[in-house]
């Protein structure tokens, strides 16, 4: 990896270890590019947190070759999260700004991924159900989309949800008390 990015990464390092959640499509992307070997991405996805893989992810990452760097944002821009994108897009303009531009190949969209709003509007779909189709679709207006990839909210029946609510635990686990306030 150019030297400049490495430090672009290290500079911006607290920011990604607060943004990035490697288990979301980025550490099979750079498996796929062969950026990482198994064992690394197993050692990686081992980690207990989102914050503890992407901080063993910004170990590891910065040693490998000259298309990690790239490869690391393209795998942002795939993951199809908006928080991903963001980051991607930021680390994209640090490099520019460092005169190390990428080419990022496929991940030179101007807007997240439509299946990341897709995947909003479906999640946000599952919880509207006692909204008609027109609310719906006008509270999601901000995220870009295609027609064609929202679930229409007019068929009767709308679907079913199962709500798991574990109050209690047997483990070490405190009881969750606010419980009964979520299933109210």
């Amino acid at each position: 990896m150019d030297k400049k990015h490495q430090t672009i990464l290290r500079e911006r390092r607290m920011l990604l270890l607060e943004g990035m959640n490697p288990g979301e499509k980025v550490l099979d992307y750079m498996l796929q590019k062969s950026i990482l070997t198994q064992g690394e991405y197993d050692t990686i996805e081992s980690e207990k947190t989102p914050e503890k893989q992407a901080k063993e992810m910004l170990r590891i990452v910065p040693k490998k070759g000259r298309k990690a760097y790239a490869a690391m944002v393209q795998g942002l821009v795939h993951s199809e999260s908006q928080a991903h994108w963001d980051l991607a897009k930021m680390l994209k303009e640090d490099a520019r700004e460092a005169g190390v531009p990428i080419d990022d190949g496929d991940a030179s969209h101007d807007g997240p991924p439509a299946a990341a709003a897709s995947q909003a509007v479906s999640l946000a779909g599952a919880s509207a159900a006692s909204h008609d189709a027109n609310d719906f679709r006008s509270s999601t207006k901000s995220a870009p989309h295609d027609e064609e990839d929202i679930y229409p909210m007019t068929h009767t029946p709308r679907g079913l949800a199962v709500i798991v609510n574990n109050r209690n635990f047997t483990c070490d686990l405190p009881d969750r008390e606010g419980s009964d306030v979520d299933a109210a």
